[in-house]
């Protein structure tokens, strides 16, 4: 249940969701953190992934789990994607053209993807004026943002506030690779040219994403990242301890970007460097 009116948004957050998942099952998953967002006045959006899953898009990859996947019982099983894995005798890079325009297309035109592939649009004024102000992923989805936070902005033309990642990871980048091709996706500068921070969450157990791959995603982005972990595995926490060291890094975070000189507050937190926090219940 929305908590704010209509015409008091503030802004619009972009859920997205993992890897053989939907929008349907992040929602259930995430009630809490929207409730939290809600209270802060921002939207919820939950965006699905462009590609639809057969099971042979699935098995072979060492990352899925069938406790990740969701039934849909009037639909048989849906499984989405923000890019397929190609099989393991291809030597080609992820494609991400098709997840680039999914947001785009919410973005611009507010089409939403539903479970047949067909685009609908699901908001009316003032909803669909609202900036995005920030987003919250999981794994697949994160590992997508990290690719998109350094030209977010120049890509979708909204500025975001900040990125909540639960298992973000990089891409291999080793020069056999052929996702080589997107390196320049990511800062070269730790992220200080960002104006968004950061906040990427590792389970402690996970077995997918481990949290050493969150680590490494984080270095990347280490001038605009927070570092949080939790003891549990592949999965969003939803414990009232994790919660509210989520929300106090939130509040920090709109706190400075409600300062008139944040541009250069920006700047100086910027050398200060990484920080971690452990969620230990």
């Amino acid at each position: 249940m929305n908590m704010v009116n209509e015409t008091q948004w503030k802004g619009k957050v972009l859920f997205l969701h993992g890897f053989s998942q939907s929008a349907n099952f992040f929602y259930r998953k995430t009630s809490a953190i929207r409730d939290a967002l809600e209270q802060r006045g921002y939207k919820a959006v939950y965006l699905n992934g462009p590609h639809k899953l057969v099971a042979s898009d699935i098995g072979y990859w060492e990352r899925s789990s069938a406790s990740d996947f969701e039934v849909d019982e009037v639909n048989g099983v849906v499984f989405r994607a923000w890019w397929l894995f190609p099989l393991p005798n291809q030597h080609v890079a992820y494609d991400i053209t098709a997840a680039m325009e999914t947001i785009k297309r919410y973005v611009d035109y507010g089409e939403i993807v539903q479970n047949d592939g067909s685009f609908m649009v699901e908001e009316t004024e003032p909803i669909r004026s609202l900036p995005v102000s920030g987003v919250v992923t999981f794994s697949q989805g994160s590992g997508l943002c990290t690719l998109l936070c350094k030209n977010f902005e120049r890509l979708f033309q909204h500025e975001l506030k900040f990125m909540i990642m639960f298992s973000p990871y990089l891409l291999n980048m080793s020069e056999n690779s052929p996702n080589k091709v997107y390196e320049e996706f990511y800062p070269d500068d730790l992220g200080e040219s960002l104006k968004c921070k950061i906040l990427a969450i590792a389970g402690e157990l996970d077995t997918m994403v481990e949290p050493s791959e969150t680590m490494q995603a984080v270095k990347r982005f280490e001038k605009v990242a927070t570092y949080m972990s939790h003891p549990s595995g592949h999965a969003v926490p939803r414990s009232k301890l994790f919660i509210n060291k989520m929300t106090e890094w939130l509040d920090s975070v709109l706190t400075e970007h409600s300062r008139p000189s944040y541009g250069e507050k920006s700047k100086s937190n910027a050398s200060v460097g990484l920080s971690k926090v452990s969620v230990s219940g």
